[in-house]
């Protein structure tokens, strides 16, 4: 996708009906900007709303500060603390994401987290209204 930082490899697939889609961000090197970068969502339907949650394949990424429109983190199906993630790299971690209108993903975007050199972070986005 066009307009991203030099430092981060970002895409993504929306399915045909934009109901859904999945993107990708990629830190290629130190990503550690103040304030983090913003990554757009581009190729949804600008009149819907979407759920967007970071998904992880297996553990969390190295150096992992999420920002806070992730949500309160969970794991084993238990609250922990934000400061527990604190660039600790953690199995089944899951965040709830937040509900944005398409038109906002496209145009404003959401805030990146802040990870190491050389990680990726999912985002699953998933129509609701």
């Amino acid at each position: 996708m066009d307009g991203q930082d030099s430092n981060v490899l970002a895409h993504g697939v929306v399915s045909w009906d934009r109901s859904r889609a999945i993107f990708a961000a990629a830190a290629l090197d130190s990503h550690y900007p103040d304030p983090a970068g913003r990554l757009k969502l581009r190729g949804l339907d600008p009149d819907a709303t979407y759920r967007v949650e970071p998904v992880f394949p297996g553990t969390t990424p190295s150096g992992l500060l999420p920002p806070a429109w992730w949500g309160q983190p969970t794991a084993a199906g238990q609250a922990i603390e934000g400061s527990a993630l604190r660039g600790a790299v953690q199995n089944d971690v899951t965040f709830p994401g937040r509900s944005f209108h398409g038109s906002v993903l496209a145009k404003v975007g959401v805030a990146s987290p802040r990870i190491h050199p050389d990680q990726v972070v999912l985002y699953r986005v998933t129509k609701t209204g």
